[in-house]
């Protein structure tokens, strides 16, 4: 239950930057990945705890993503796939690579989390985990269907369906795409720290480029642009992987 309210966060956000804004994004497992790291360098490192931690794992996500936007904006379809899908192994790679050249091996060997904690209650079993996962998630829930709502979900819409258009009605397109691309790294950032503490570990393994292409499936199966297609794809997609672990040899 744990996993699919933490896969679920990450699905949000793919389904504001594809499902409302109309851009395909193949990077969101590798900014879990980020997200993770982060967190659990500075916990191991530098013993910061898990709410700065989380803050640094969204502020590195929007950045680095906001970053990866920027020729994004000026691509569509295939060469946006590619785009994103180029982000998803310049991160695993750096995270592998640039630490080596300080002596250090957090992307080769991981990096062990210390538990969360939050007003002297200690979330260092997956029974008090799942309350922690399950409150930020009914709260990034709640901001993903207001989004929608909101002026700028609007927005999204109209560039999604028509961008000439979008455009001649006087709304910045490309300023509105790098909004969607922010919003989704942010929730890859919670969504990938979130997941390293739950495991209390954090490598390179714990999040694929075939995560990604599941959790872009959750969108479409549960169906794509609604809140509650994501939560009801994201459901099915987990237990059917689930069962289909369970009944493998």
């Amino acid at each position: 239950a744990t996993d699919i309210l933490i896969i679920l966060i990450a699905v949000h956000g793919i389904n504001i930057v594809t499902g409302y804004c109309g851009q395909i994004t193949l990077g969101q497992g590798a900014f879990m990945l980020l997200g993770g790291f982060t967190a659990g360098v500075l916990s191991q490192e530098l013993n910061i705890g898990f709410w700065p931690g989380m803050l640094a794992a969204i502020i590195v996500c929007v950045v680095i993503g906001v970053i990866f936007a920027l020729p994004s904006v000026k691509v569509k379809e295939l060469y946006l796939a590619l785009t994103t899908l180029a982000a998803h192994f310049i991160i695993v790679w750096a995270w592998i690579q640039v630490p080596l050249m300080f002596g250090l091996n957090w992307g080769v060997t991981g990096v062990r989390v210390n538990p969360a904690s939050f007003a002297g209650v200690v979330f260092d079993t997956p029974f008090k985990f799942y309350y922690l996962a399950l409150g930020f998630t009914i709260l990034l829930t709640f901001v993903a269907k207001n989004i929608a709502r909101s002026g700028l979900g609007r927005a999204f819409v109209a560039v999604r369906d028509n961008d000439k258009a979008a455009e001649a009605t006087g709304i910045n397109i490309n300023y509105y795409k790098l909004i969607a691309f922010a919003i989704c790294s942010a929730y890859a950032g919670i969504a990938g720290c979130l997941h390293a503490y739950h495991l209390g570990w954090i490598s390179i393994e714990a999040k694929t480029l075939m995560d990604t292409v599941w959790m872009i499936g959750m969108v479409i199966v549960g169906g794509i642009g609604t809140t509650i297609g994501a939560i009801m794809g994201t459901v099915f997609i987990s237990l059917l992987r689930q069962g289909l672990l369970l009944g493998a040899p």
